[in-house]
């Protein structure tokens, strides 16, 4: 027996309410991100909060050990300040320097928990950040000169109808004068995904295009810190000339070598500015970038793309 109706009437129901000017939308890159994997994962987690429960983990989660990092460098490089000064350090007054700011970081996560911690997951961890970050600035050391100019802006920047706050974690200066712009990362990250119609990690090309920074940006880039893989990896106009391990020409970039440094910013921003233009008018459609938008994604029960 079917109780299904005679006549089936389909609706694509694609579209969201445009985003009202009462509506406060709160994000940053990775509102624009959203988007650009996937509209719909973008309306339901910012717009719906439909968001899972955090998972519960043993020890520190990989979001505390990655603000530990960037406290720990911030920190690092407040004292430093250049190159030239971290040259200056012999081995043991190097390591002497990262084992202080990881053990007064530490402490401070220690004092955070609303429980006292296992003190084997802090010691654990420090052996872990000291050979990491002793492994990172020897990396360090094999650039050009440079200095570091900034480090942790935060700032608040408008895409079209979109106000985003945003959080730079560093610039350089290089010798030459120029300046880029360097993202931490202790994860996979691939320049890559900075280019096409519907850039997938836009946060770089979000910075060098919309941010409020001191100087022009001549380049941007990863600087991935992972065990036995720190390096640098990133882009920049030709026009630079120090020269950064890892970050190539716009020239030498497949896919990218037709345009120049400045066309490259004003198709970010054009780019990005579409992805902020869908979100506010309300575009909510399930068209995953590619599969691996949907990798970790946990809303499959909620747009029922498998169905």
């Amino acid at each position: 027996i079917s109780y299904l109706p005679d006549n089936v009437e389909e609706c694509n129901d694609n579209m969201a309410p445009e985003v009202a000017p009462e509506e406060h939308i709160r994000g940053g890159s990775r509102l624009l991100e959203l988007q650009a994997n996937c509209p719909f994962r973008a309306f339901a987690e910012i717009r719906l909060h439909a968001t899972p429960l955090a998972s519960p983990s043993i020890g520190i989660n990989p979001a505390q050990k990655g603000a530990l990092i960037h406290r720990t460098l911030e920190q690092i490089w407040n004292t430093l300040n250049s190159q030239h000064h971290l040259l200056q350090l012999d081995n043991e007054s190097l390591r002497d320097l990262i084992d202080k700011t990881v053990n007064a970081n530490l402490a401070l996560w220690q004092k955070a928990q609303p429980e006292p911690p296992n003190p084997l997951w802090a010691s654990l961890e420090k052996i872990r950040l000291n050979k990491l970050l002793l492994e990172w600035f020897e990396e360090e050391k094999r650039r050009d000169d440079f200095t570091v100019i900034a480090h942790e802006i935060e700032q608040s920047i408008t895409v079209n109808k979109l106000n985003l706050t945003i959080k730079l974690d560093r610039i350089d200066q290089l010798a030459s004068g120029e300046h880029i712009i360097l993202d931490y990362k202790t994860g996979s990250a691939s320049i890559h995904h900075w280019f096409g119609e519907r850039p997938s990690s836009p946060q770089l090309p979000l910075y060098s295009s919309y941010g409020q920074t001191p100087t022009t940006v001549d380049g941007i880039g990863y600087a991935l810190i992972k065990p036995q893989k720190t390096v640098f990896t990133g882009v920049c106009g030709d026009h630079l000339q120090s020269t950064i391990p890892g970050v190539v020409s716009i020239k030498q970039l497949k896919g990218a070598s037709h345009l120049t440094w400045e066309q490259c910013i004003q198709h970010w921003k054009q780019s990005l500015a579409r992805l902020s233009n869908e979100f506010t008018s309300g575009l909510a459609t399930v068209t995953p970038l590619s599969p691996s938008s949907c990798q970790y994604c946990q809303l499959h029960a909620f747009c029922r793309i498998k169905k």
